[in-house]
């Protein structure tokens, strides 16, 4: 492994098993030489972001993100009376602790039409207002985002929704599932594809095609830890995927690209890595 250190963009250092491990888990990542973390929020409330700040000021390795996911949207949307009530309030908060904190990462939202939507296009539709108005509310503080996508209607949605935003060029397609002819979408408008535990399943084919395809410059690595348990269950439970991860990420990666040379890797990676944190002009 590379003395040059890496960069887990995506890793839920809140959520249990991690947050209760945290102290070593950070210390096994430092040997390891994982030396950054971005961490994204799931939802806005005063409790969450409160933690996430904590977590930010205690530990410098980890760089919070703030946003609302496709599957909380629609969850806490059905809680409130309408859904511009909800989205109108979190926006607000959100937009507070920006202005407040200079936070430069938007995320973890998107758009998911593989979880069980049991309203069918009224649940689309709240995923679609709701990810327009974190895409407009990153644009005014010209912020970078993390992005969350599945099912290849919602990549295809996603495309357009981007498109659309002119100025947003900067962020992450977190755990990448689309085709090879979306990730190129994707990277021509400037977003980076996240590679992460998917890439150690038994035959991952498609995406052992996407690595080899496009330029380095594409890509960042990530774990999504604690979630990925048996690389790609989505479980968090004891047996927890863990960033450490990352490091047999890194290796499986630069092996598919016949790559020797793992500090030229590991500089382009983190250097893709870092490009995110610094927010857009435009």
């Amino acid at each position: 492994m590379s003395s040059l250190t890496l960069v887990d963009t995506h890793c839920h250092w809140d959520h249990s098993p991690l947050i209760e491990n945290i102290e070593i888990l950070l210390e096994k990542a430092n040997k390891s030489n994982i030396d950054l973390f971005f961490n994204p929020s799931v939802d806005v409330t005063f409790e969450k972001i409160e933690q996430l700040l904590q977590l930010q000021n205690k530990y410098k390795q980890i760089v919070m993100a703030v946003g609302v996911h496709p599957s909380y949207a629609i969850s806490t949307t059905y809680q409130s009376t309408t859904i511009k009530t909800t989205i109108t309030t979190k926006i607000s908060m959100m937009s507070n602790y920006i202005e407040k904190y200079n936070i430069n990462l938007m995320g973890e939202i998107g758009l998911d039409f593989s979880i069980d939507m049991k309203n069918g296009d009224i649940d689309k539709k709240i995923q679609m207002e709701w990810f327009h108005s974190q895409l407009q509310l990153a644009q005014r503080y010209k912020m970078s985002l993390l992005i969350h996508c599945r099912h290849q209607l919602a990549h295809h949605e996603m495309i357009k929704c981007l498109k659309s935003e002119d100025g947003i060029r900067k962020g992450i397609i977190h755990s990448y599932s689309g085709s090879i002819e979306q990730a190129k979408e994707y990277v021509d408008m400037g977003y980076k594809l996240g590679i992460g535990t998917s890439l150690l399943k038994k035959n991952p084919k498609k995406l052992e095609q996407i690595i080899k395809t496009f330029p380095l410059s594409s890509f960042v690595l990530e774990t999504d830890a604690p979630y990925g348990s048996g690389y790609g269950s989505g479980s968090a439970g004891a047996d927890a995927n863990t960033p450490l991860t990352l490091v047999e990420i890194f290796k499986k990666f630069k092996t598919l690209r016949n790559e020797d040379n793992e500090d030229a890797y590991a500089i382009a990676l983190r250097k893709n890595a870092l490009s995110i944190l610094a927010k857009f002009v435009g």
